[in-house]
C-alpha cells in the first residue's frame, strides 16, 4: 500500500506519464517521471498492490497499464501465467537448498 507522500507523488507522476494499453519503455517512463529505474519499478509495484493492472511482457516490450475490460482480458491472463512461471521457477532455485538445511537441523 501506498504510504507516503513522496511515494504518492511518485504514483501520481508515473500513471499521469502511463496512457491506457500503450506500450512504454522503462527507459521512457524514466525520463518522462524523473525516477530513478528503481524508484519507478517499486512505483509500479505499489500501483499493482493498490488495483493498477500495469503488466510488463518479459519479451522487453514494456509496460502496459490496462483498463479494466473484457477486451484486455487475454492481455490480463497472458501476464498472470508468465508470473505465476516467474514464481514456480524461483521456488525451484531455492527448493534444493531448503531441502539442505531442512536435512542438517535434523541431524543435530
Amino acid at each position: 500500500m501506498i504510504k507516503t507522500v513522496e511515494e504518492t507523488n511518485n504514483c501520481i507522476r508515473l500513471i499521469n506519464s502511463m496512457p491506457y494499453n500503450q506500450r512504454i519503455s522503462r527507459g521512457e517512463l524514466s525520463r518522462a517521471t524523473g525516477l530513478s529505474d528503481r524508484i519507478m519499478r517499486k512505483t509500479i509495484e505499489l500501483l499493482r498492490k493498490d488495483g493498477e493492472f500495469i503488466i510488463n511482457n518479459q519479451s522487453g516490450g514494456g509496460y502496459t497499464r490496462l483498463e479494466k475490460t473484457a477486451e484486455n482480458e487475454i492481455k490480463m491472463m497472458e501476464w498472470v501465467k508468465q508470473e505465476k512461471s516467474r514464481a514456480m521457477k524461483i521456488i525451484k532455485n531455492y527448493m534444493p537448498v531448503e531441502y539442505w538445511l531442512k536435512n542438517q537441523r535434523a541431524l543435530f
